[in-house]
């Protein structure tokens, strides 16, 4: 008979462990698995105070979130310890004169951020050691560094693309023992880097000046490859915000913005992946005034997730490719949101942060429901 309890006690306790994300209320996990989950990150000190948040994923799925916070003149970081976020200052950077962030992990789970500091007018780099922020000049000062990328190789050495004095296209290494930096071209602003499985560097840039395009850039060994992704036509812009990102192939895959102008009634997002032998482009969003974009990619390499708002100030919106199509999604209607990133994690779910005339907010959605990632969120009775 006693054996016979426990083995009910293990059944009733298995139904209602599946039962449980049904029950809890204040988030509704298990129900809200496909639904877009938002929440607030940070209130800002004022309208639109902060700025050019970048989000990457964890080896235990958590998400976290470097940022500019005008208001205070500092970068932060900010990370979910499972109900809450915990918010850090990386470093000082003055208030008036802001620019980028970007956040990578290595290997270790240690976070990486390149960003531009405001004060001495050049690019910096942070790494988390333990719990302290070492922070260092990239640059020298007055060489700009607003716009910049940063990716990690398997030695956990950064690497960083960026926009110098007079806009040149910077590319600068860490050797072990140095920074290593070089020029690859003249007037290029917003860009993106990803490295391949052999540590090679593959950057988007946008090229700013009579022609206004994408271009991508490579190396290979002992030089610079660079090409052209997409040509507007006359008056016209392509790619003046583009992220990058690599498949398992290492092939890079592209998202970009096309601002309106008179052969282009709307802001509208492309897409363009490298085959091998050719750049393929598809129009993802050409109804709205699309502006600010961001890409990733699904485990296989075979699903493009791209977010995008529509316009400085507008709504914030989300699409990914299936066999036939681009299915679209709006993730926050409220005309508020300044820009966005976006990142997957190992189950395939979406994870964006996004800035507001409010301060820094995170979305997150699974088309299946994670278990390993909501877990901890069902024991504590709280959820993301």
């Amino acid at each position: 008979m006693k054996t016979r309890i426990r083995k009910y006690r293990f059944v009733y306790s298995l139904v209602f462990a599946i039962g449980l994300p049904w029950m809890i209320t204040p988030a509704q996990v298990f129900a809200e698995g496909k639904r877009w989950i938002i929440h607030q990150v940070v209130l800002g000190q004022e309208n639109y105070s902060i700025y050019k948040s970048s989000i990457a994923i964890d080896s235990q799925n958590i998400p976290h979130i470097s940022f500019h916070d005008k208001s205070s003149g500092e970068v932060k970081y900010a990370s979910f310890n499972g109900s809450s976020w915990d918010i850090e200052v990386v470093d000082s950077v003055g208030a008036n004169d802001v620019g980028s962030t970007s956040l990578a992990f290595d290997k270790n789970d240690i976070p990486h951020i390149s960003y531009y500091e405001g004060n001495n007018h050049r690019l910096k780099y942070a790494r988390r050691i333990g719990s302290t922020w070492h922070t260092e000049a990239v640059s020298g000062p007055s060489t700009n560094g607003r716009a910049s990328s940063l990716a990690i190789d398997s030695d956990n050495f950064p690497h960083i693309s960026w926009s110098g004095s007079g806009y040149a296209f910077m590319y600068s290494k860490w050797t072990g023992f140095t920074w290593e930096t070089t020029t690859i071209a003249s007037e290029a602003r917003h860009n993106s880097i990803g490295l391949d499985n052999n540590n090679t560097p593959h950057i988007s840039y946008f090229i700013a000046g009579s022609d206004n395009y994408l271009k991508y850039a490579t190396y290979n060994g002992t030089s610079w490859d660079t090409e052209i992704v997409d040509l507007p036509p006359p008056s016209g812009a392509y790619g003046s915000r583009n992220t990058l990102t690599l498949d398992g192939n290492n092939l890079p895959h592209i998202a970009y913005s096309i601002e309106k102008s008179g052969d282009n009634p709307n802001n509208s997002i492309k897409y363009a992946k490298w085959t091998g032998t050719n750049w393929e482009m598809e129009m993802v969003e050409s109804t709205s005034t699309a502006w600010y974009s961001s890409v990733a990619l699904s485990l296989t390499g075979s699903t493009p997730h791209i977010c995008y708002t529509t316009s400085t100030g507008g709504s914030l919106h989300y699409s990914y490719k299936n066999e036939t199509s681009w299915i679209n999604e709006t993730v926050d209607p409220n005309d508020d949101v300044f820009d966005a990133s976006i990142s997957l994690d190992s189950n395939g779910c979406s994870h964006i942060s996004y800035s507001t005339v409010d301060g820094l907010k995170y979305a997150s959605k699974c088309d299946t429901f994670p278990w390993p990632m909501f877990l901890p969120a069902i024991i504590n009775n709280s959820s993301l």
